[in-house]
């Protein structure tokens, strides 16, 4: 927690590296993302390596998201940067959540590459962007790799919505980003666009990823849904 605190406070660089040394319970703890604090969401980029370690970050179900605009966001880390790292590192967890409308267990939206990483997180919000991995993978240099999504995910969207609904068993979007040796293992009960691994995508590539949860999707306000095993 110190270490979330001083990246967002700015006390350490926003590339400072960091290695997990033991398991941690979060069960008693309000966790806000590893980010930095600024006005704009690009200066936000947490653009060192994180590394679990092999450990266990349990007993998250207390989230506190970030404003940005419109949109209540969360994710460990809020955005993993180009040349961000997360990798070795198994999230559990149940998050039950009414306000976040954009969630992703170990990333809001990456950049970067989040590797050997494993969630066993339920997720049951009302969030139009839901991803066990990364809520967005987005850019170039955006990797997910040889993840595992365990968790299930269900979704209760309002009506009122008038957004893309989309929610993934690895990223709830894909935009340029690749996912790959990836799996998920989790139950979707998602709106709209779903799918085992992506639920929606533009550009980008999936390899050697495989789905084994029950999915299905509800229409959304303007479109028809879609359930896919991969996408």
């Amino acid at each position: 927690i110190k270490f979330q605190q001083d990246i967002q406070n700015k006390v350490i660089p926003s590339d400072t590296d960091a290695k997990l040394t033991a398991d941690i319970d979060l069960s008693s703890a309000v966790w806000t993302p590893i980010h930095v604090s600024a006005v704009a969401s690009m200066d936000m980029l947490y653009t060192g390596t994180f590394d679990g370690n092999g450990h266990t970050i349990s007993g998250l179900k207390n989230i506190a998201s970030i404003n940005i605009g419109e949109h209540n966001i969360w994710g460990f880390i809020l955005f993993l940067g180009e040349g961000g790292v997360l990798k070795n590192l198994t999230i559990s967890g149940n998050i039950s959540e009414k306000e976040t409308n954009q969630i992703g267990t170990f990333a809001y939206t990456n950049y970067g590459t989040i590797e050997n990483c494993i969630s066993n997180c339920n997720i049951n919000a009302a969030a139009v962007y839901i991803g066990g991995i990364a809520s967005n993978n987005s850019g170039i240099y955006a990797r997910i790799k040889n993840c595992i999504n365990n968790g299930n995910i269900s979704a209760n969207i309002s009506t009122d919505i008038t957004l893309d609904i989309t929610h993934g068993g690895i990223a709830g979007y894909n935009s340029e980003g690749i996912i790959s040796m990836c799996v998920n293992r989790g139950n979707i009960n998602g709106d709209q666009y779903v799918g085992g691994i992506v639920g929606w995508a533009e550009k980008g590539r999936i390899d050697s990823s495989t789905n084994t949860g029950d999915l299905s999707a509800k229409d959304g306000m303007d479109d028809p849904s879609s359930a896919g095993g991969i996408m």
